[in-house]
């Protein structure tokens, strides 16, 4: 969250912390947001900031520090993930792999 411009944080924040201030717990794990420590609770995306999500009513939750960590780093390993089987296909079909390159005269 701290790489993108102040004011989109703000916005984040402001959003998240009216919805846990009527009573909406971590979309996450379901358990209560204590907003009294600040550095306890993120503005979450539903949809992540890496796959398009934006910074609207309905894409900000609140959610615990630990559970936003802990979504980013598994959705970082499945871009990883992703990248890596991607590579390893276009890998596969180079040209020498399966037959010999063609002889250029």
């Amino acid at each position: 969250m701290s790489s993108r411009p102040g004011n989109v944080n703000r916005k984040a924040r402001s959003i998240a912390r009216r919805k846990a201030e009527q009573g909406a717990p971590c979309w996450r794990c379901g358990k209560p947001v204590d907003l009294t420590n600040s550095a306890s609770w993120h503005a979450g995306h539903i949809v992540d900031d890496a796959l398009g999500g934006e910074v609207s009513e309905s894409n900000i939750e609140p959610e615990h520090q630990r559970c936003n960590t802990s979504a980013g780093g598994k959705l970082a390993q499945a871009l990883k993930a992703a990248d890596k089987a991607a590579a390893s296909e276009a890998q596969r079909f180079r040209p020498g792999f399966w037959f010999p390159a063609r002889s250029r005269r």
